[in-house]
């Protein structure tokens, strides 16, 4: 078995069988787990659905806490192949599954005590928040669960992450084309679509309508949404056809129809939370709230310094929303209530029945009811922090949102084809569904992070003038963000400054190994996550969290929060000299030089308002802790002939907007960009319109020789790519952009 040329894996024991495959533990790769396809299955299908998902995996790391690893989804890493070179399956990260249990374990008081775990509302909202999280991201590359329910999530006991296994069962965006998800749940499974399979076009909508059922579960004891008393005798008695027929018993509005589960807290939930259920159960499936809507909503719930939830007064065990009782206790008395009345019944049965058996005597005491036993106090668990890896994923999600329309109809393929009314104006195919605050408040921290990798790919070209460009649209972004001005600026880096004033800093440490020097902020660390969550922008928290994964060997998750830093203060050396560090281990020397080089000119911009504190040392042949000495002085000398080109570039007064080739090539390599239509294959001529940052507003299809979805498909993939922005009289400048697209067969 090979994974590439040269590379053979061996297997070891067998970990399960199902009906795709085999999973397999490797001898000579601890860290990973192998799934070979059974013979039957069409093994060309499976290899184009793992190729599409190793192009769009969603951003979600692998998080590192005092030295504990969690895997947050099971994603393939690379496909595997045999002596022949046919494809097999693949590779992916090994999920630990004794230190998992299975959401539905969590959901009933009884169930969760029995297994060890929280019953307290925070840890269930904490888990809400985690699991929306990770279907954002999910979502942000278009791929959907369909099959979501809590038998089929799992999360890690000690620290709330969710873990995501079988992932090649999910409804994947494919090149040109979707592999659809085979299994679905008819108890989760939106009104719209029982007694069909869903589709590709109401995929999204089913997993708006599934998480909210599991959201509304974790909040509310196990309770179903669509269960409760029936008031008349027309309403269903299966959950199916209850959601066919709306038969929702707990909505802001009573229900006619039915009544809700008297044990329900649904009433002391906040109005915000009661809205979001109504426009998921009771509305129209566009106007479900979307993943990343329930993460924002809930994470305000799961940070406990945040005040949405309170301690309850009269049981330790038990948290509430704030301002309203609790309802676990409510729950508890009403349980208690209905024993000892069920038990007083018995009773007086019981003593009925011994009297009439013995006339004449005297009747004998009844029987008092077996005593209620008190819930003992659930084991404390550390639930002060909510899954903030995907807080990246969030800040990029909440201000690109896709819009598409529903229709599904097929244009036939044939001849190159004009489309739009009349043909005279291109049919708009994407379109960014945001509010105008979002609209203008900066680039996306996807688009960051490709602007990051832009910066290393233009200078390794010798594009110098595109270097200042792409530096420029960071630093405008910024601005438009609000910058020091804003509430999030305010509220995340003005404080994370003075935290960083003692010597906890890492770059202050000195003479210690990586390990103690991690160490030493550990306890730290929890803050600085929660600080990040709650204001994404919180510049010296990012950069916190970047040193402590790099002082820890995790140079991936590292370049992340670095890259959160710049996106938050592009400017910023410290953050462009982490990046280098981070880049040495995982995009090579060359990467690591242009990020250098990029932090030693801001670096000398900055020294007459330099502050006092430095989250990473000024001089970085200090850290030895980040990247040996030698590496430092080696990218120095390196990168001062690199800053003297970018310097004396010439910027240009105007151009028009481009696409960068490198993110199209690595985000869709089926498509090329052409001067002229091809003669044979498909091709598609689009009009993208991008904002003042090069931010993508609109794709429209001006001629195609696809069909309506083929055409849909490409659009989709098109709003992904990394654009350069137009400049106008030295100004960075709205505009549009043509793109005629052929697309390899």
């Amino acid at each position: 078995m090979w994974l590439g040329p040269g590379q053979s894996l061996t297997l070891a024991r067998l970990v399960k069988s199902g009906g795709a495959g085999s999973v397999y533990l490797l001898s000579d790769a601890r860290q990973q787990v192998a799934k070979l396809y059974h013979a039957h299955l069409d093994r060309g299908l499976c290899q184009r659905k793992i190729d599409a998902m190793l192009r769009l995996s969603p951003e979600l790391p692998d998080q590192v806490e005092q030295g504990k690893r969690y895997v947050q989804i099971a994603w393939p890493q690379a496909p595997l192949r045999d002596a022949r070179g046919n494809f097999i399956g693949f590779v992916m990260p090994v999920l630990d599954i004794q230190r998992t249990a299975e959401l539905e374990e969590i959901l009933l008081e009884r169930q969760a005590r029995a297994a060890g775990l929280p019953t307290g509302l925070g840890a269930k909202i904490t888990l809400a928040a985690n699991l929306s999280a990770v279907i954002a991201a999910l979502h942000r590359q278009r791929h959907y669960v369909v099959d979501l329910k809590p038998v089929n999530l799992r999360f890690y006991r000690d620290s709330l992450y969710i873990a995501m296994l079988d992932c090649d069962g999910f409804s994947i965006q494919g090149e040109a084309e979707r592999f659809p998800a085979q299994q679905f749940t008819v108890d989760y499974l939106a009104p719209e679509l029982q007694g069909r399979a869903p589709v590709a076009a109401g995929e999204e909508i089913q997993d708006r309508f599934a998480l909210a059922v599991v959201v509304f579960q974790l909040l509310n004891f196990g309770i179903h949404p669509f269960s409760g008393k029936p008031v008349d005798g027309k309403v269903p008695t299966e959950l199916a056809g209850r959601i066919r027929e709306g038969c929702y018993a707990y909505g802001v509005q009573p229900n006619p129809r039915i009544a809700p589960n008297p044990t329900s807290g649904h009433t002391m939930m906040p109005a915000e939370l009661r809205r979001m259920f109504d426009r998921a159960f009771a509305g129209p499936g566009e106007a479900r709230p979307t993943a990343v809507e329930w993460a924002q909503a809930l994470r305000g719930y799961a940070l406990r310094d945040a005040g949405g939830l309170q301690a309850c007064a009269a049981d330790a065990s038990h948290q509430h929303f704030a301002g309203f009782p609790c309802a676990a206790c409510a729950r508890a008395a009403l349980i208690a209530k209905a024993a000892a009345t069920t038990g007083k019944g018995n009773a007086r049965k019981g003593a009925r029945k011994q009297a009439s058996a013995a006339p004449g005597g005297s009747a004998p005491s009844p029987r008092l009811p077996p005593p209620v036993s008190l819930p003992l106090p659930a084991a404390q668990h550390n639930v002060t922090h909510i899954f903030f890896a995907a807080v990246a994923v969030i800040a990029s999600i909440v201000l690109v949102m896709l819009a598409w329309p529903h229709d599904d109809s097929e244009r036939s393929d044939g001849p190159s084809q004009v489309v739009g009314a009349n043909a005279r104006e291109p049919e708009v195919l994407w379109r960014r569904d945001v509010s105008e605050a979002e609209f203008t408040s900066g680039i996306a921290l996807a688009t960051a992070r490709a602007d990051v990798r832009a910066v290393a790919a233009a200078a390794s070209s010798g594009r110098y003038e595109d270097v200042k460009l792409i530096l420029r649209r960071l630093h405008e972004g910024e601005a438009l963000s609000g910058g020091e001005n804003s509430a999030a600026y305010v509220a995340g880096y003005a404080a994370d400054l003075a935290d960083f004033v003692d010597s906890r800093d890492l770059g202050k440490v000195q003479g210690r190994t990586a390990g103690t020097a991690a160490a030493s902020i550990d306890p730290e660390i929890d803050r600085y996550r929660d600080r990040l969550v709650r204001a994404p922008r919180a510049h010296y928290a990012a950069l916190a969290l970047g040193k402590y994964h790099l002082a820890h060997g995790e140079p991936q998750a590292a370049s992340a929060f670095f890259t959160q830093a710049i996106w938050a203060r592009p400017l910023d050396h410290r953050a462009w000299y982490g990046m280098a560090a981070a880049a040495w281990n995982t995009e090579g020397e060359a990467a690591a030089l242009v990020y250098y080089a990029v932090a030693s000119r801001f670096e000398a911009a900055s020294r007459p308002t330099r502050e006092a504190t430095s989250v990473l040392p000024i001089a970085p042949a200090a850290s030895e802790a980040l990247l040996p000495h030698g590496r430092w002085q080696t990218l120095g000398v390196a990168a001062e002939s690199l800053v003297r080109a970018i310097d004396t570039a010439q910027e240009f007064q105007a151009r028009a907007a481009s696409v960068e080739i490198a993110s199209m090539e690595r985000l869709s390599p089926w498509i090329r960009l052409v001067a002229e239509r091809p003669e044979h294959g498909k091709s598609v001529e689009l009009r993208m319109t991008l904002d003042r940052l090069g931010e993508p507003s609109r794709v429209a299809v001006i001629r195609t020789s696809g069909s309506h979805r083929f055409d849909r498909n490409v659009a989709t993939a098109a709003s992904r790519w990394n654009y350069l922005p137009a400049l106008k009289d030295g100004r960075l400048s709205a505009g549009s952009l043509d793109l005629l697209l052929a697309i390899d067969p």
